[in-house]
């Protein structure tokens, strides 16, 4: 991308988040379910449940996460540290989530407990596989972090070491090409320092090292802004995307991210540039969105939650 085009990109998407009502969209986000706790053990667990399941309609999400959260008590942390699946099992009896059902809730949890044990708490773990940080986009890291938390037994859970269930893909990694869109959520609340979104709880890793979680609305929004020239949600998109967003803020490349995956999440910015919505954007002069218009009213996007005089 070229420098003018990129200095443009930057306006643009700094002057969105100038204006954008991020305290009016925050009980929407997954992130909202660890902003419930204040010790850092707590988030790092909430937080890891949460982004585990980020996997449909964001209320959906928040629902089925505090499902869990509730039948762990006030303080995640303390329960899962003494989190036995024989005798805790049944606090989740019916719950589902998609296709994941009670028993893959219970076989994370046990693993997560035998982790704690191993590394004392989860940023020690991720810490443990960084390797001095030598990985700038902390792929090989997060294969790393995913790998360890596997490795622990699975025997009180599934007798006979058996490997069904979806336990194993609330935990992708990059090494399968996935986008491993929920670490790199997972990452970005714990990494981020506390902005009123994300909560900072992990010192010891660099924002600059984050990658960007791709999800239908970024990867929609980035194909729009020409972030990517991929049309598949994937690891290369991820790193292809991070890397233009590196170029924008260096030590900060993901701070877009609940920007752009909310301007998707609400229609803000449509398929195409639509006439019914887009001329309420203050940024309809310099939009990087496609030349093509649909007519008024076509398509979807023709929402909006700002007024036309404050759009973005």
């Amino acid at each position: 991308m070229r420098v003018d085009k990129l200095n443009r990109l930057r306006a643009t998407l700094d002057a969105l988040l100038e204006g954008f009502p991020f305290p009016e969209r925050l009980p929407s986000d997954p992130v909202s379910v660890l902003r419930q706790y204040s010790d850092p053990s707590d988030q790092e667990v909430a937080g890891l449940i949460a982004s585990c399941l980020a996997l449909g309609r964001a209320a959906s999400i928040r629902a089925k996460s505090e499902a869990v959260l509730r039948e762990m008590g006030p303080s995640p942390g303390r329960f899962v540290r003494s989190f036995h699946p024989v005798r805790d099992r049944k606090r989740f009896d019916g719950w589902v989530h998609r296709w994941y059902k009670a028993r893959d809730i219970v076989c994370l949890l046990w693993l997560v407990r035998q982790t704690l044990e191993k590394h004392g708490s989860l940023q020690q773990c991720f810490l443990h596989g960084c390797r001095g940080g030598e990985s700038r986009d902390i792929g090989e890291a997060i294969g790393r972090f995913v790998e360890e938390i596997r490795s622990g037994t699975i025997e009180p859970v599934y007798p006979g070491g058996a490997r069904s269930g979806h336990w194993r893909s609330l935990l992708p990694s990059p090494g399968s090409g996935s986008a491993c869109k929920r670490i790199n959520l997972y990452l970005r609340w714990m990494v981020r320092p506390d902005d009123g979104i994300d909560v900072g709880t992990w010192q010891g890793v660099s924002p600059a090292m984050l990658v960007i979680p791709i999800d239908i609305h970024t990867s929609r929004i980035a194909r729009h802004l020409e972030l990517t020239s991929r049309k598949s949600p994937g690891w290369a998109m991820a790193m292809e995307v991070t890397r233009v967003l590196r170029r924008l803020d260096p030590a900060d490349p993901v701070k877009y991210d609940f920007l752009l995956c909310h301007l998707g999440m609400i229609g803000r910015c449509p398929w195409d540039r639509d006439l019914a919505a887009c001329p309420g954007c203050r940024h309809w002069g310099r939009c990087l969105l496609p030349k093509k218009r649909r007519t008024a009213g076509s398509g979807s996007g023709s929402r909006s939650m700002y007024k036309k005089k404050s759009g973005p």
